[in-house]
């Protein structure tokens, strides 16, 4: 990340978002067509931007998981407002601003490499959230193998060990963050036979 604040949630964006888009294909194939032709005209465009929404998206997620739907959403929503858009919270985010002492001027400065601070560790939490958001839309598509990696259930081993790793600081159990349910039983699965 080399303490790139804003950039990191643009990148952290397109990774929730392929995986968002990956379960909506997968839940209907007959997206694909569409996914594929979307660069052939206007008219193939349009049907890509009107089936391709991120409420479509949320919707898929909400049939498979309605807590995951949530995170998805809340992830997905906080990467538009802390830079995968030009929003106020990616510009502020990297900014300092301070007041001269002896004049009237205000000094305002673009900080591009975040050092050790709130912003890093924000960052570095996002795109933990991120991935690990992304791992479990991720199951719904490759079941067998998840459940022979004993996933979502040895999860919670790679969280704090990702944590230990990044942070330097052991993780305590039932500390607070991203915590999802397993797979609901019965939902259908729209594997390849």
């Amino acid at each position: 990340m080399a303490g790139q604040f804003t950039e990191s949630f643009a990148l952290a964006r397109l990774c929730i978002e392929y995986a968002g888009y990956g379960l909506f294909l997968h839940n209907d194939r007959k997206r694909v067509p569409i996914w594929f032709d979307k660069a052939k005209g206007a008219a193939e465009k349009k049907a890509f931007r009107t089936a391709f929404t991120q409420g479509n998206v949320r919707d898929c997620i909400q049939f498979y998981d309605a807590k995951l739907a949530q995170v998805y959403d809340d992830l997905y929503q906080r990467t538009i407002d802390t830079g995968a858009h030009p929003n106020e919270l990616g510009v502020s985010g990297s900014m300092k601003i301070t007041d001269d002492a002896n004049s009237e001027t205000v000094h305002i400065q673009q900080i591009f490499l975040q050092a050790d601070g709130i912003q890093l560790d924000y960052s570095l939490k996002s795109t933990a959230q991120i991935g690990i958001c992304s791992l479990h839309l991720f199951q719904w598509i490759f079941k067998e193998r998840f459940r022979c990696w004993g996933f979502p259930r040895s999860l919670p081993i790679c969280v704090r060990t990702m944590v230990y790793r990044i942070m330097g600081v052991p993780a305590r159990r039932g500390a607070g963050g991203l915590s999802l349910t397993e797979p609901q039983r019965g939902v259908p699965s729209f594997s390849r036979s």
